[in-house]
């Protein structure tokens, strides 16, 4: 396991490096090879490969605005990213699954405030790896009613730490982002991870995380963020997890939902019966 201040302090050293605009062709070169030893899709990428100046640009990318479809049925929750389903089911007893034998508790993912909105509910665990589109967008239509965020360590998130780290998403930073919409509280948790430089929000850039000296923070709107589905919600600078949280209600699985099923942002993974 990394140190766990020397794990945030190289993390930034990373985001620092991979923000730096190297001369072209230097950055076509750059961008190239790590897409090819990542097998990235770069027809996908909305711009030019010449045209991202730095890694962040490009693990940040956007993507052609045909390459994914979004589901616009109105009771159909949506993937809000690319990765893979490493988790999901029921909220039981405030208690959500990280891995096999491996349980964390709601209230210290998201604040005891927080979690009574989900008690009882839903969960849903994606892992984003490096080729993902690193863009987290809405999963359905709805308000952003605030933000909250918990600094923290940033230990890697992918296997064997998942499956051998206990508390290891309550440990993490997190940026919050709370969502009320006609299925109901919606709560998209970004959790950070080693060599992620930061997560910053769309709709609201007064807060950029990874930075030394910062408290919890909840920031609760006077009014809302209207966003539609489909739309940017927020950004790993890298790459990370995102834990979706879901109010109790009637939800029905589709046939993206399955164990270590990869998907993409758009599909539908629940749907209100």
């Amino acid at each position: 396991m990394y140190q766990s201040v020397i794990s945030n302090k190289l993390s930034r050293m990373t985001g620092s490096i991979a923000n730096l605009k190297l001369p072209y062709p230097i950055s076509l070169w750059a961008v190239k090879t790590f897409a090819s030893s990542f097998n990235i899709n770069v027809s996908e990428a909305e711009l030019p490969l010449k045209d991202y100046k730095s890694f962040n640009a490009f693990f940040t990318r956007n993507l052609k605005s045909d390459c994914r479809h979004i589901e616009n049925e109105s009771a159909t929750l949506v993937s809000p990213v690319d990765g893979k389903i490493s988790n999901f089911g029921p909220i039981t007893n405030n208690k959500l699954i990280q891995a096999k034998g491996i349980e964390y508790n709601l209230e210290n993912l998201i604040g005891k405030d927080k979690a009574a909105d989900y008690q009882d509910g839903f969960f849903l665990t994606i892992y984003l790896a490096p080729s993902d589109c690193h863009r987290i967008f809405m999963p359905i239509d709805g308000q952003i009613e605030g933000y909250r965020h918990i600094p923290g360590r940033l230990f890697p998130v992918r296997k064997p730490y998942i499956d051998t780290t206990q508390n290891l998403f309550i440990i993490n930073e997190r940026l919050i982002s709370f969502i009320n919409s006609k299925l109901g509280k919606i709560a998209v948790v970004k959790v950070g991870a080693f060599n992620v430089g930061s997560m910053s929000l769309a709709y609201d850039d007064s807060i950029l995380t990874n930075k030394p000296g910062l408290a919890e923070s909840t920031t609760d709107y006077k009014e809302c963020i209207n966003m539609n589905k489909g739309d940017h919600l927020a950004t790993f600078h890298l790459g990370s997890t995102i834990v979706l949280l879901l109010e109790n209600k009637p939800w029905v699985q589709t046939e993206y939902l399955n164990d270590q099923q990869a998907i993409q942002y758009g599909q539908p993974i629940l749907k209100l019966n």
